[in-house]
């Protein structure tokens, strides 16, 4: 009559009725999923997340003095979990090794046991660990969960996906594989993934009504049914769209935390993100043989370089513009990987290019790495542009690369400003001479979406320099309103939720630098015909831009900044191009000392853990952040 019970590994339970598929559970379902978000926002580390998911009744345990190592997606009710505490005879010795006729041989020890003892073997798996596989990959199909313990689910998601979508690539962005667990720690991973994949979900419409429609998921449409004047459901929601965003950001840096344990330094490492999802990132080894020189090479020790929101625009627009291609991915399965471009110093450490000598310094564009290998053509004293194929065709003033020791009156303390402000103010000078040129389209204000950031705040000062601009309008966050404010370069400040103080009957221009569509398309449908013209420049909201109906396309069109300056170098010419720039860079730029701090990141792996950050917009905005490698 007595039982023992044999655990080999203790392991984190789920809570049963936070997972019920019914309205009237909603409360508790919806509320488990808010807590677990905040939960993980708010953690320092993994076993933050679990003893917080604990307290606020996510996740359980049988014995509270025993830590789990493991999770397998187990889930029970308080009552079911009240009669297992009940079994008082448990072993804690290791895996069964085998069973004998008179004991049970564990890892740790033995068990003696009778003759006509009943052994019930619990240990069997639905599904295997195996090692995750493309799900699309030519004509094979590997079917994988892609939500997290919904197999089902899981397979009449990619069924579907194969049916209605025909680019490969697009099949396995929306077919991410969240990996099944085994290890307490594998919760952040499967988590992460599962957070990731409801994100990009979310960014297509259709996908998005299918599951809502789908039998399968018991959740989606609980979402749209909520009623809206329950305060406590409205209050639920509002934490879960709060707290999710950070609690992604907070998983992907605790699982690379993780990741890093036991691992070797990186030789030559290079920064990553995910072309699908980018305030996911890693940090890859670039192999020796990428950085072996030919006749005609150079390799350059990257030395420091700036991190804006700017970067971030230059990866939301990497497939339209081409960014993705200045700087080719290393490591596994680089198709869903990117590198980011970033402005910056380094020096020359080894050359077969006759006139570059080992020791020259350069300013302009690199990838965030150590160490980079380019094909210099074009070499005068000042400059030379990279070569190499796969930059033929992107624009020229990205491959140009200014030989810095050779410049006149070149001052190294201004290294910082130059890698930090220059390219932005250069935007924002951009966009002051083509609303000057277009006579301002005619309008009497001018609003500026996210004012905060440097490239409007460049543009702010150009326009405030301007006796015939138009009145300013800068709009930003609560957070930045009073820092915009002690500028005092925009004629009036306002927040996101104050936007209605804005005058709709004045013919107005838009200079948006956030890209976010659903204060766009509110603004548009509010100034009607009074919204002469659009230019969107920026990405620093990048989450939010989603397609929005109320946005009057035929009015708006996408500023690329290299295309005016080629435009104003040919009307122009080089050398009033040069005076007029110049003179507005350096001149901008001692403007900011009154205001901007400069913060050094310390090596790759430290801007790995700050760039989910600075994709969420979290940095202080009177904060530079410059990378020393």
């Amino acid at each position: 009559d007595k039982i023992t019970w044999i655990v080999s590994r203790d392991a984190w339970l789920i809570n049963r009725q936070n997972i019920q598929p019914a309205m009237e559970f909603f409360d508790t379902t919806f509320g488990a999923i808010a807590n677990q978000s905040y939960a993980i926002s708010k953690a320092n580390s993994a076993q933050d997340i679990f003893d917080s998911l604990e307290e606020a009744g996510v996740l359980m345990r049988i014995d509270k003095t025993v830590k789990p190592t493991m999770f397998h997606g187990a889930t029970v009710s308080p009552l079911e979990l009240n009669a297992l505490q009940k079994i008082k005879n448990i072993s804690r010795l290791g895996r069964v090794q085998r069973i004998e006729k008179n004991q049970i041989v564990l890892k740790k020890g033995t068990i003696p046991t009778p003759t006509n003892c009943v052994h019930v073997d619990c240990s069997a798996s639905a599904l295997s660990n195996a090692e995750i596989k493309t799900v699309f990959d030519g004509g094979l199909i590997t079917p994988q969960t892609v939500r997290s313990y919904q197999p089902v689910f899981s397979a009449s998601f990619i069924a579907y996906v194969e049916a209605n979508y025909t680019d490969e690539d697009t099949k396995n962005k929306l077919c991410q594989v969240v990996p099944l667990p085994n290890h307490d720690t594998d919760w952040l991973l499967m988590t992460e993934s599962q957070m990731v994949n409801q994100f990009i979900w979310s960014q297509d419409k259709p996908l998005r009504e299918w599951v809502r429609k789908n039998r399968l998921d018991g959740y989606s449409k609980l979402l749209v049914q909520a009623d809206k004047s329950d305060p406590k459901k409205m209050a639920i929601l509002t934490k879960m769209r709060k707290y999710s965003l950070p609690a992604m950001l907070k998983l992907q840096q605790l699982q690379k935390g993780l990741d890093a344990i036991g691992r070797a330094p990186f030789k030559n490492p290079q920064l990553e993100v995910s072309r699908d999802i980018f305030f996911k990132n890693r940090i890859a080894e670039t192999p020796d043989s990428a950085l072996e020189l030919e006749n005609g090479d150079v390799l350059l020790r990257v030395e420091s370089f700036a991190y804006t929101a700017n970067n971030i625009t230059y990866a939301v627009a990497g497939d339209m513009i081409g960014y993705w291609q200045f700087f080719p991915p290393v490591g596994e399965n680089t198709k869903r990987w990117g590198v980011i471009p970033v402005w910056g110093f380094a020096e020359v450490v080894a050359s077969k290019v006759e006139g570059i000598p080992v020791g020259d310094r350069l300013f302009g564009y690199f990838p965030p790495a150590r160490h980079v290998k380019m094909t210099p053509v074009g070499v005068s004293e000042s400059r030379f542009i990279d070569g190499a194929a796969h930059r033929s065709k992107l624009p020229r003033g990205y491959n140009i690369y200014q030989r810095v020791r050779s410049e006149k009156n070149y001052n190294p303390a201004f290294d910082r400003e130059r890698m930090l402000l220059f390219p932005l103010l250069l935007t924002s000078f951009c966009l002051w001479n083509a609303l000057r040129e277009a006579n301002w389209h005619g309008a009497k204000q001018i609003i500026i979406l996210s004012a905060s950031s440097k490239t409007s705040i460049g543009l702010g000062y150009a326009l405030e320099a301007d006796a015939d601009a138009p009145a300013t309008i800068g709009i930003t966050s609560d957070r930045n309103l009073h820092k915009i404010k002690s500028l005092g370069i925009y004629d009036q400040c306002l927040s996101y939720d104050t936007m209605t103080g804005i005058d709709t009957d004045i013919p107005t221009v838009i200079v948006d630098m956030s890209g976010n569509t659903r204060v766009l398309a509110a603004l548009h449908t509010r100034l009607g015909d009074n919204m002469k013209f659009t230019h969107n420049v920026g990405l620093t909201h990048w989450t939010n831009a989603k397609p929005q109906e109320g946005i009057l396309k035929e009015r708006s069109a996408f500023f690329f900044a290299p295309g005016h300056i080629q435009k104003l170098l040919k009307e122009w010419g080089p050398d009033r191009f040069e005076q007029e720039t110049s003179a507005f860079l350096m001149t901008t730029a001692k403007k900011t000392k009154a205001w901007l701090k400069f913060r050094q990141v310390n090596g790759l792996e430290e801007l790995a853990a700050i760039h989910p950050a600075v994709c969420q917009g979290t940095i202080p905005s009177d904060e530079g952040l410059i990378v020393v490698v």
